[in-house]
């Protein structure tokens, strides 16, 4: 091939656009869409602070529990309005006036309480007439004491007997001292009537134990056994 040719297809041969073009077009295709997005607003939501929870306000005189059962008592129970709600109580209401405790220490809607039948009333206060009487066969017990009919109190428990009675064995006139702490010089046969005195106390104790007994045993009415008196009475030898 010839020079004049070879020039001839040098021409023919496509400009290849210069690195100052290349940054023209990337320069105005930026600015286009640089136009576009500077065009746009942005709308940016501010955050609303949150709200506290109110408190829950206390409703008196109401108890929430978790179960009623079938013989009418509650199962666990709160007179807190706010646990209520923490427990998921709140729509189990009644009102604490609709309400009663039972002898089993359970708390009831009101008229469903158990009533305890007449046997275990009089078990029940015949326990209770034996815890009292037991306190006087001890050898110490402060609430048992006589009026002495030689005119001031003694005590009339088991150590105190047992002292005067040693006392006596000596066979002479003793210091002592009374249930209100003041102090007599008795004879003899002073002290023997002192003892004896206290012996016929604890035997009238023993009667009176056995007549509450019996009128616990032959009662029909439970109101009748709720309203026995169980005061044991000392005896008093100043009147006689």
């Amino acid at each position: 091939m010839s020079e004049l040719e070879n020039i001839e297809n040098v021409e023919e041969v496509e400009t290849i656009p210069s690195d100052n073009t290349t940054n023209e077009n990337v320069e105005e295709t930026t600015g286009e869409v640089s136009g576009e997005v500077s065009g746009e607003v942005s709308v940016v939501e501010e955050e609303q602070p949150l709200e506290e929870p109110q408190p829950i306000q206390q409703v008196d005189g109401l108890y929430y529990y978790d179960k009623l059962y079938k013989d009418g008592h509650l199962g666990q129970f709160t007179e807190s309005t706010a646990l209520a709600y923490a427990m998921g109580w709140q729509d189990n209401i009644i009102e604490q006036v609709n309400t009663e405790k039972g002898y089993n220490g359970w708390t009831y809607v009101k008229g469903k309480a158990p009533v305890k039948g007449l046997d275990l009333v009089k078990a029940e206060k015949l326990n209770e007439i034996s815890a009292i009487a037991d306190a006087f066969e001890q050898m110490k017990c402060d609430s048992m004491y006589v009026t002495s009919s030689l005119g001031f109190r003694v005590n009339a428990d088991r150590r105190s007997l047992q002292n005067i009675e040693n006392m006596i064995t000596l066979g002479e006139s003793q210091q002592f001292k009374d249930y209100d702490n003041t102090f007599h010089y008795l004879s003899v046969d002073e002290l023997k009537i002192i003892a004896n005195e206290i012996i016929i106390n604890g035997l009238n104790l023993y009667s009176q134990k056995f007549a509450m007994q019996q009128a616990v045993t032959s009662a029909t009415e439970v109101e009748t056994i709720a309203n026995l008196d169980l005061t044991f009475n000392m005896m008093d030898f100043s009147t006689n």
